[in-house]
């Protein structure tokens, strides 16, 4: 086995968000709606508590069937933006809708183009007639959801499958990823890994829920016993690469 070790370190213009606070409060009113999904949040800074409860009473019906990629702005009495919602996909092991700063999808994109570069780097230095695992190394949890993207590709509905019971669509991975349809073969493995003593975000600091490693194994691509007991071993279980 050999192991390419990448460190994705944010360039310059990949910062993460900062500089207008916190997500207001009465926003976290939209957590409440039993959708298992992930929602980007775009907001007017200093709009007030009773424009913000507008919003979320203006946006409720949109945030319960709106589809992947689709998005509600909200505005006030004089046409100024409150802020707007956009879906961004399932969200799994959550059954409640889940409230994300645009800003950091943003920054999660940016994240996503520099890790799939990394990827191809890490693709053209395998060796023959081994089993290559890419490993990257980074200080921001906030990195798994950009590798998950690079990897897998972008989410989309799915009207050719069957959606889950009880739902509408079934939802997918658009062909933009580094494992999408068959491309980079040779890549069976990925993971991700905090160095240790690098420092989290300060966002991160305050949910126990980050890990410090994450694993990607290949579906329908299976790996050597012994070296799928190792991976597991040293970042946990895998994550479904679907």
């Amino acid at each position: 086995m050999h192991v390419h070790v990448k460190w994705l370190a944010p360039e310059p213009s990949e910062t993460a968000p900062r500089g207008t606070g916190r997500m207001p409060r009465v926003l976290r009113g939209l957590e409440s709606i039993a959708r298992p999904i992930e929602l980007a949040v775009r907001w007017r800074p200093g709009a007030g508590c009773s424009a913000f409860g507008r919003m979320v009473r203006e946006v409720t019906p949109f945030v319960r069937t709106g589809r992947v990629s689709e998005e509600r702005v909200v505005r006030d009495a004089r046409g100024r933006e409150i802020g707007r919602v956009r879906v961004l996909g399932p969200r799994r092991g959550t059954g409640g809708v889940v409230l994300v700063d645009e800003r950091l999808v943003r920054h999660r994109e940016a994240q996503a183009a520099r890790a799939q570069r990394l990827l191809r780097k890490a693709l053209a230095q395998f060796m023959p007639r081994s089993v290559n695992v890419i490993v990257v190394a980074g200080a921001d949890p906030e990195q798994t959801a950009a590798i998950e993207h690079a990897l897998l590709g972008s989410v989309v509905e799915c009207w050719d499958r069957f959606p889950p019971r009880g739902q509408r669509v079934a939802h997918g991975r658009a062909d933009d990823g580094f494992w999408s349809r068959g491309r980079s073969s040779a890549s069976r493995a990925v993971a991700w890994i905090r160095l240790p003593g690098a420092a989290p975000s300060s966002r991160a600091r305050h949910r126990d829920s980050h890990p410090h490693q994450r694993l990607w194994l290949r579906d329908g691509a299976p790996l050597p016993a012994p070296v799928a007991s190792l991976l597991r071993e040293l970042f946990g279980p895998e994550n479904p690469a679907r």
